[in-house]
């Protein structure tokens, strides 16, 4: 067996909320979203990064939730299945 075979797998899911919909949905606004997170997508992303060039096998999952540049839209930019939801978790 290989040293490399002998590495245990470790796993990650890394969770980042910057747009929360069910506050800017039942605002009826969009002045919520002027005030969402902006930083959470980024630490998320250096946390990846970071596990990337870590020397372990690292399976990542990331669950996200960027507020829409639509102002129309009440929904996070990525696909539902990409949403930090309890189902998707």
């Amino acid at each position: 067996m290989h040293a490399l075979d002998a590495t245990p797998t470790y796993w990650a899911v890394l969770i980042g909320i910057n747009y929360y919909v069910k506050d800017a949905v039942s605002a009826g606004s969009t002045t919520l979203k002027a005030k969402c997170l902006e930083g959470c997508i980024k630490d998320v992303q250096a946390a990846k990064e970071y596990l990337d060039r870590a020397s372990l096998r690292v399976n990542v999952n990331i669950l996200t939730a960027t507020t829409p540049t639509d102002q129309s839209s009440d929904c996070p930019q990525e696909e539902p299945n990409a949403w930090p939801t309890l189902d998707n978790v």
